[in-house]
């Protein structure tokens, strides 16, 4: 599966910046075929992406979550059979989060950018 999608994704190995303002996102379906993407996706992006696909499968009562690594935060939702991944670039600051956070405004960035840029509608 990962070497699918090393294939059908251009991967960022490198991990420069991402492209188009700062965020990648990749549309799948329920059987990882990718429908839409824009963006790099790096290796450690992949695996997270596959635990949260994971995660979405084993719980069927899961629609959204939030997810923040060191240099990114990570939106997934999914709507029916439709799985989207959407991925920010941010920066972690020790300590208590400031209200401005990537983590807190990422759902709502998602579905503005993603409707303005790709006509992707997240309910």
């Amino acid at each position: 599966m990962e070497n699918n999608l090393h294939q059908v994704l251009s991967i960022n190995v490198e991990g420069s910046s991402k492209g188009d303002g700062g965020y990648s996102f990749i549309c799948l379906d329920s059987k990882w075929d990718v429908n839409n993407r824009c963006g790099p996706w790096t290796p450690g992006d992949l695996l997270t992406l596959n635990s949260m696909h994971n995660d979405l499968h084993c719980n069927r009562k899961l629609i959204e979550f939030i997810m923040r690594s060191q240099d990114a935060v990570i939106y997934g939702y999914r709507c029916g059979r439709s799985e989207i991944y959407y991925q920010e670039s941010s920066i972690k600051n020790p300590g208590l989060p400031p209200p401005q956070d990537a983590m807190g405004v990422v759902s709502l960035c998602a579905k503005r950018r993603l409707e303005r840029d790709h006509r992707i509608l997240l309910l």
